[in-house]
């Protein structure tokens, strides 16, 4: 076992490396992708676009993320009874899963069946095995094989855009995108390699994937709920206009998400935490959290301007009180990770739930109230309201030692 100085070096280490890593990806599809095809697309098609990418990636993330975090959870239990298998089972199921939901919602999302629909179940299907399979990263901590994954997928998105430029087919780039790392995650993960087999933590692994999957689901949906909420209700162009209005909140929270994944592997290692120590966790969170939101209050719209010249209009009575609900979001991400790990599994499925409940009555509220604005405002005070169910959950949760069965392999 480290010892604390070294096991701090290490997660020091892993966080730059994951951050620079979801940097580097998120500047290609934030920076290039993202603004190249909102010039060539119309303000009407660019919103039914981020919608069905907003299918795709949700249905995908909510199978890979749900599985990939069971997964790293079970895995020194599999490794102390030795015992391989189970993964691959769930896979196959899973992906032909992600199919079927991507390509039915997409079909009923645009009132058609057309080749773009089964393209969409595709790389809904790409995202998915990405999302699992790079658990066999998480699971030995090395993070350099994330970096070098997400930099497959930089240039995926450059090969792609060039292809959209040509052809005209928008969906190419989200294909290239998740092709390219897929194929380096399939060379490295060991997963993949397991047999295709049950054992006697069947039973756990499923009903962990089951906890997650709702958890997990629920949180993907959210993160695109805008799009799926706004589309039927206010049209596409609200998409656009709240999407670019939100963006750099949302590309914060993208980019330091994988401080969760990191956190979530180190906590695996440690036993019991105080209060205390979850207080000035907490309070580590809030001043980043506060600190981005400067930055982006500072310098953001002008960058907006700069990406998107013709939305930054439409975006601008939007642009604080969205970004501060994408911020928000971020800040109860933080924190998700040790729900994780020291609550019952059902807390993160209850909370999520929960959430989305109040954020649908509540975002219907706000639009009958005033439109845009008024779903703006409903966002945040959803936010805030999760952000605050997930605190007391994390120190009930603690005060009560209800420690969950945590597995990780040790560092390498």
């Amino acid at each position: 076992m480290l010892n604390n100085t070294n096991l701090i070096n290490n997660k020091l280490k892993d966080f730059a490396i994951n951050i620079t890593a979801s940097v580097l990806l998120i500047g290609m599809t934030q920076l290039v992708v993202y603004p190249l095809l909102g010039r060539w697309l119309s303000t009407a098609e660019y919103g039914t676009m981020l919608t069905l990418i907003g299918i795709m990636n949700a249905v995908g993330s909510s199978f890979g993320g749900a599985l990939n975090n069971a997964k790293i959870l079970l895995a020194s239990q599999y490794d102390k009874e030795h015992l391989s298998g189970d993964s691959n089972i769930f896979a196959v199921f899973s992906s032909i899963a992600c199919f079927i939901f991507a390509f039915c919602l997409s079909s009923i999302i645009q009132h058609k069946i057309e080749p773009n629909n089964a393209l969409i179940g595709i790389v809904s299907m790409l995202v998915f095995f990405r999302a699992f399979y790079s658990a066999a990263f998480r699971i030995k901590i090395n993070y350099k094989r994330v970096l070098i994954s997400n930099l497959f997928g930089v240039l995926g998105y450059a090969v792609g855009i060039l292809l959209v430029y040509y052809s005209s087919c928008w969906i190419l780039a989200f294909l290239c995108g998740e092709l390219f790392p897929c194929i380096y995650v399939s060379n490295k993960s060991f997963i993949l390699r397991e047999p295709f087999k049950t054992t006697s933590l069947l039973k756990q692994l499923s009903t962990r994937f089951g906890f997650y999957f709702v958890s997990n689901g629920l949180t993907y949906i959210i993160t695109y709920m805008d799009r799926f909420f706004l589309f039927p209700i206010l049209g596409s162009t609200a998409v656009s206009t709240y999407t670019t209005a939100s963006l750099l909140g949302k590309m914060a929270g993208i980019a330091l998400t994988p401080i969760t994944g990191v956190l979530l592997s180190y906590y695996c290692k440690e036993g019991n935490i105080t209060k205390k120590q979850l207080g000035r966790r907490l309070l580590v969170f809030s001043f980043i959290s506060l600190l981005v939101y400067s930055i982006i209050v500072a310098f953001g719209y002008p960058i907006l301007v700069l990406l998107y010249p013709t939305l930054a209009p439409l975006a601008k009575p939007y642009f604080y009180v969205a970004n501060l609900g994408s911020i928000i979001l971020l800040l109860g991400d933080s924190i998700l990770p040790t729900v994780l790990r020291y609550a019952k599994p059902q807390w993160a499925a209850i909370v999520q739930a929960t959430f989305a409940i109040f954020y649908i009555l509540i975002g219907i509220g706000g639009m009958m109230w005033n439109g845009l604005f008024g779903y703006c405002i409903a966002v945040l005070a959803v936010n805030i309201l999760r952000l605050l169910m997930l605190v007391a959950v994390s120190f009930y949760s603690i005060a009560k030692g209800n420690m969950t069965e945590m597995g990780c392999t040790e560092i390498d």
